[in-house]
């Protein structure tokens, strides 16, 4: 966890971050990420490692492919 605080030209802004990660099974683990600041602005990251299952791996492709295909056609 941790915070911070920064002044630029006049303007505050304050930000934080949350990490975690835990071992899912004895081969895979899963770490996340959440960042937010002052202006509302943030990401979220979740990000899994498996050297035990590899289809794992090969299913969260599908969304990330599904994406880029509606970007490429126009949609949001």
């Amino acid at each position: 966890m941790g915070l911070n605080n920064m002044r630029y030209r006049g303007k505050s802004g304050y930000g934080g971050n949350v990490s975690a990660q835990y071992a899912a099974t004895q081969g895979t683990t899963v770490a996340s990420n959440i960042q937010l600041n002052s202006e509302r602005a943030g990401k979220m990251s979740l990000r899994v490692t498996s050297h035990d299952r590899p289809q794992l791996g090969f299913s969260l492709l599908l969304p990330v492919v599904g994406m880029i295909l509606g970007t490429i056609r126009g949609r949001d």
